[in-house]
């Protein structure tokens, strides 16, 4: 966005240079100048809205968010690679029902994504190799 100001901002200097050297018509001059520099309040109010948002935001609690993720995530790591038991299988489960947003698994010409259990399971077509993706975020 800093380099569409950029941009914007030198675009006003060659209209106003193309003004200047009788390129533009004073109507047509007002008309590119006014449209430009709608542009640039726009854009500028967008980078102000998001430096806003990112002001706003309860890092501390984001971070806490991924900090318990890591944890489940590191007593799965310890569970799988303990002795198995039953207990442990299930465990593992849980942490993972857990852990895990979603996975989207592609075999052939369909695409099937497997969310969370509380989610819908949803099936489209077009894949074309077979692979796994899981969606790992804070719930």
């Amino acid at each position: 966005m800093k380099k569409t100001l950029e941009k914007l901002n030198a675009k006003l200097k060659r209209i106003r240079s193309a003004y200047l050297d009788e390129v533009f018509s004073k109507e047509e001059y007002l008309t590119e100048k006014s449209n430009t520099e709608s542009e640039l309040k726009r854009i500028s109010n967008t980078i102000d809205n998001l430096l806003k948002d990112i002001e706003s935001t309860d890092k501390v609690s984001i971070t806490s968010q991924y900090e318990a993720l890591i944890e489940k995530i590191d007593q799965f790591y310890y569970l799988y690679n303990t002795e198995a038991s039953p207990h442990h299988i299930a465990e593992c489960n849980r942490l993972l029902k857990l852990i895990i947003n979603k996975v989207l698994y592609a075999k052939g010409d369909a695409e099937s994504i497997i969310i969370s259990p509380v989610e819908r399971y949803k099936a489209s077509q077009g894949i074309i190799k077979d692979y796994f993706v899981v969606f790992i975020e804070p719930k």
